[in-house]
Formats: structure tokens, sequence, C-alpha cells
């Protein structure tokens, strides 16, 4: 028998419990996005300093399970609940960077979240968000034969 790997929320929920252990903190709410919600404002209350949220790659665990449409339904439904405490928690938080290979304007995750920036294809981040040259030179090479260079950096 194959383990199976904890489902997004249990891993959510142990860091909130380890975390809570360390910091002293007692969470009144039995909800992972609850608990979520109580750590920001908790760290917020402690340090003075408003939290950065980042997120990486927001849309793997929907993604990962996309062949089991019931259990990725289960999945987003979670994930919406947790995403929308970045919303309800916006006193806070500073910002939140979020990444994922979906394209958020797609994504019914983020219903809750009005203040989205897409900089996917913002040139102001493309050394974050893109790919460089020696990527393409490199990494894509093969699938590029025969298209215009100039035409590839534009994109």
């Amino acid at each position: 028998m194959v383990a199976s790997r904890p489902m997004p929320d249990q891993r959510l929920a142990n860091w909130l419990g380890l975390t809570a252990k360390q910091q002293g903190l007692v969470y009144e709410s039995s909800t992972v996005a609850g608990r979520f919600a109580e750590w920001i404002a908790h760290v917020h209350g402690q340090t003075g300093w408003r939290v950065v949220i980042l997120v990486d790659e927001y849309d793997k665990p929907i993604l990962d399970g996309i062949e089991q449409p019931d259990s990725a339904r289960d999945i987003r439904e979670g994930l919406q609940d947790l995403y929308s405490v970045i919303k309800d928690s916006d006193i806070h938080i500073r910002f939140a960077f979020l990444t994922g290979v979906s394209k958020v304007s797609k994504v019914s995750l983020f219903a809750g979240l009005n203040n989205l920036e897409d900089i996917t294809l913002d040139a102001r981040y493309s050394a974050i968000c893109g790919y460089t040259d020696r990527d393409v030179d490199t990494v894509f090479a093969p699938e590029l034969a025969g298209l215009d260079r100039e035409d590839i950096r534009r994109w």
C-alpha cells in the first residue's frame, strides 16, 4: 500500500498547530481557515508588522487531483475558504504574492479577492515572472526551431 500525501488543509493545520505551540497561541476557531486568520492577526499584533503572505503554486493541489473531479472540487472549496482569509484579513496583511500555472482571471478560487493584479506579462516583473533569454535558448530551444527569436522575445 502506498502512503497518501496529506491534503493541503491537513498540512496547513499541522503547520498552524506547530506555530501556535511555538508562539503560545491558543486558537478559538476549529477550522483551518479560522485558525489561519487568527494566526495572521496574532503575528501582526505581536510584531506590529503587517504580514506578508507568499503562496507558491496556489493551484497545485487542484491540478494534482484534476482527474478526480469530486476530490478536485473538495480541494478547490477548501482553498477558496483559505484564500478568502487573505481578503478578510486585509488590515493585517501588507501584501500577498501567489504563484501558479493557472490563469488567475479564470480561477474561481479568488472570487473573494477583488484587488488581485496579474503581473504575469508585465515587463516590470519579467525577471521574477518570465523566462530569461537563457531559459529560452536552453530549455525551450527544441520546441522553437524555425520561429523568429525576436517575436518570441516580444511574446
